[in-house]
């Protein structure tokens, strides 16, 4: 099993800015494809606030309900330097593109750029978040709360970092 890192660059918050679209993993192509279906694949744009500092990277994570929080190989994934230079440090924006679909999205600042979202006991030590303003209280995440469908008529994603 193995993923795929996407490329990804800084989007400018500007209204004329160009938008990149990242690449689709392998897994993700392959489970379109093996499942008999031709998905149509859609750009999602994510906007990420909350950011307490311009150190590290940010990491978001598009997962279906079969590899959740990475019980499997995950569908996409995106990094990208925190940075304000012509960005608000409080928004980034990044765009993945994925085949249609249901998915849940996280996303997390990686400050000390480990690569892996730090733990203190059972909390993230590092700003991170879901979609659909989901916050676990007690217990792990659960996808169902975090499931968006996603379609050409989908809406930009909007997660913040606590």
């Amino acid at each position: 099993m193995f993923s795929v890192k996407t490329p990804i660059r800084l989007i400018k918050s500007l209204p004329n800015a160009v938008i990149m679209a990242a690449a689709i993993t392998a897994t993700g192509l392959a489970q379109a494809q093996s499942a008999g279906s031709e998905k149509s694949l859609v750009e999602v744009k994510v906007e990420l606030t909350g950011l307490q500092s311009t150190d590290g990277k940010l990491v978001v994570i598009a997962y279906t309900k079969d590899n959740w929080l990475g019980q499997s190989d995950f569908t996409a994934t995106a990094e990208i330097k925190a940075d304000n230079t012509g960005n608000p440090l409080d928004k980034q924006y990044l765009v993945l593109t994925l085949p249609e679909g249901s998915y849940g999205f996280s996303a997390y600042q990686d400050v000390n750029n480990n690569g892996e979202l730090d733990m203190r006991l059972v909390f993230p030590a590092e700003p991170a978040g879901f979609s659909n303003k989901h916050r676990p209280r007690f217990g792990p995440p659960r996808f169902k709360k975090a499931k968006l469908d996603v379609s050409e008529d989908s809406k930009p994603i909007g997660i913040e970092l606590r």
